[in-house]
Parts: structure tokens; C-alpha cells; sequence
């Protein structure tokens, strides 16, 4: 009797352990994706941009192309809120705040946000 209750107490705090870890995990992982995404969002329009790999000639293409690089790269279900603050296709400047909202494993939400600025020389 004693051993089944030691190793149903075992059990119970392994599952609580894992639990928190895959907590910490997803949390961790959404905050490094958050910054991934405002990284490439900016970095990639003025790279196209630069290299006229793509036709970005106007400030609403280069923000049209800051987020399509989001849609692009986000692997996470978590709700993406992307503002382009500020584009400029002739100096090759973008400004892009990205943010994201996803659920831990115990329903709370967590809000995560990352501005990124890239200038081109």
C-alpha cells in the first residue's frame, strides 16, 4: 500500500514537472518567434529594396512586403498583430512593431511585443 502511494505521488509530481517545463517551452519559444518575425519583417523589405530582387518601389509595397515576411515565417497558432510604423523606400528605412498574444498551458495569455528598425547604408 505504501508503494502505490509513493509512486502515485511520483507520477502526479512528474506529470506537474512536465507540465511546467512545456509551459516554459511554449512561452519561450512564441518570445524568441516574436523577435524572429520583427527581425525578418523589416530586415527583408528593405532588402528587397536594396537589391530589387522584387518590384518595391513605393512605401506601400515596401510595408506590403514587411508583411507578407510575417505571414511567411510565423509558425506559432498565436494571434500576430504587425504595424508598420514607418517605411521609406528611397532612403531604405522600415520600422515594424510586431506583437504577439498566445495562451499558456493554464489558460492565462501573455503578450509579447518586439520593434525592430532597419536602416539601410
Amino acid at each position: 500500500m505504501k508503494t502505490m502511494v509513493k509512486a502515485a505521488a511520483f507520477v502526479t509530481m512528474l506529470f506537474i514537472i512536465l507540465a511546467v517545463m512545456f509551459d516554459v517551452f511554449t512561452a519561450t519559444s512564441n518570445r524568441h518567434e516574436t523577435a524572429q518575425l520583427a527581425e525578418k519583417s523589416s530586415y527583408e523589405s528593405v532588402k528587397a529594396v536594396k537589391n530589387k530582387s522584387k518590384k518595391v518601389t513605393t512605401d506601400k509595397e515596401m510595408a506590403e512586403e514587411a508583411i507578407r515576411q510575417v505571414l511567411l515565417n510565423k509558425r506559432s497558432n498565436s494571434d500576430i498583430k504587425v504595424d508598420v510604423i514607418s517605411v521609406d523606400s528611397k532612403n531604405g528605412m522600415a520600422d515594424v512593431r510586431v506583437t504577439e498574444t498566445f495562451k499558456h498551458a493554464n489558460g492565462k495569455k501573455e503578450t509579447v511585443t518586439e520593434r525592430r528598425t532597419v536602416i539601410l547604408n
